[in-house]
């Protein structure tokens, strides 16, 4: 059984993992989040518009839910049944909690309440079996957000103590490329990914051991250590300010190169009667500003990646919507 772990990218220690096949090297740590490699050799061709995206080598194009929801792949049809309900508040309040709710708010319907069951896993902090102590931390989150806000606080602030952050940059060969120029285009990174934990019996595991023997030796599109081995099952980006091109963006060039690692893997280990390129799991992708959440969902349609945002974006500034995060996440 494989469960679910943040990782902070700027918790990783930098590390040069180059590989000894002439075929894949790992990329120089870079100066910046968005520039070139740090040795400045090699052209890149930049990412400036939505139009940049759609001359990749596999275009990436943001599309609109309302065109697209009835054609959604199978892998979002139950999550996005289940999102639309969290859309209309339902079942997003413990019950446990309702009178010190109500307190709180009076015109919190009965409908936002669910019939508490306790389905988490509490290993890592035993305190999230108790409604109370989770209402207290979603409290205490929303204080430290509205005082970010009031103070136009950095990013770091908003999401981490202060410290330098680090780079977890994709593998130079796994970078898209304009059709037109040939030239790949600069990395891209992220904030921070959800990775999933495979546990010490599971076949995941057993799968992913025997992957790490071959080259390039990671399974993610970045070399760093934590991330060689444990598969992204969800991408961040936070920003201070909206800065809504620029983030789109990065999630692209960061998305567009996850593809085209898993793809390989795909590949590698289809067979010979499966005839077409297996199509990629639908990924999912945050984009958090202030208190604006919003949710994307990056689709493999082959030839290209459909980026669908799903329509009802969070604004996490009262009690019922902090749950409403909580339980989308």
């Amino acid at each position: 059984m494989a469960r679910l772990r943040t990782i902070y990218l700027s918790d990783l220690q930098r590390k040069n993992m180059r590989s000894t096949a002439s075929t894949w090297t790992a990329a120089s740590s870079a100066t910046s989040r968005t520039g070139p490699s740090a040795s400045g050799r090699r052209q890149r061709s930049p990412i400036k518009s939505s139009h940049d995206l759609e001359r990749l080598a596999r275009p990436v194009r943001f599309s609109e839910y309302s065109e697209l929801r009835r054609d959604l792949p199978h892998d979002l049809r139950d999550l996005n049944r289940r999102l639309l309900g969290l859309c209309r508040n339902r079942g997003v309040l413990p019950s446990s909690l309702r009178e010190q709710l109500l307190e709180k708010d009076e015109s919190l319907d009965d409908e936002f309440y669910f019939a508490e069951v306790t389905v988490r896993n509490t290993e890592a902090d035993p305190s999230l079996d108790d409604p109370s102590r989770e209402l207290e931390s979603l409290e205490s989150i929303m204080q430290s957000a509205s005082h970010c806000y009031r103070y136009s606080a950095s990013e770091a602030a908003w999401n981490q103590k202060p410290e330098p952050i680090p780079t977890a940059q994709p593998l130079d060969q796994l970078l898209p490329a304009n059709v037109t120029s040939g030239l790949t285009v600069g990395s891209k990174m992220v904030d921070y990914a959800l990775l999933m934990l495979p546990g010490p019996n599971c076949v995941l595991r057993d799968a992913i051991s025997r992957q790490l023997d071959r080259e390039p030796q990671t399974i993610n599109q970045p070399m760093y250590e934590i991330l060689r081995e444990h598969p992204i099952a969800l991408s961040i980006e936070m920003k201070q300010d909206p800065g809504a091109d620029e983030t789109c963006h990065q999630l692209s060039v960061w998305t567009s190169a996850w593809h085209a690692r898993t793809r390989t893997l795909m590949l590698e280990h289809a067979t010979d009667d499966e005839g077409l390129a297996p199509r990629v799991i639908s990924l999912p992708l945050l984009y958090a500003h202030g208190h604006v959440w919003r949710l994307f969902f990056a689709v493999d349609r082959g030839d290209a990646i459909d980026m669908i945002e799903f329509p009802d974006g969070l604004v996490a500034t009262n009690v019922l919507q902090e749950y409403k995060l909580l339980a989308t996440l």
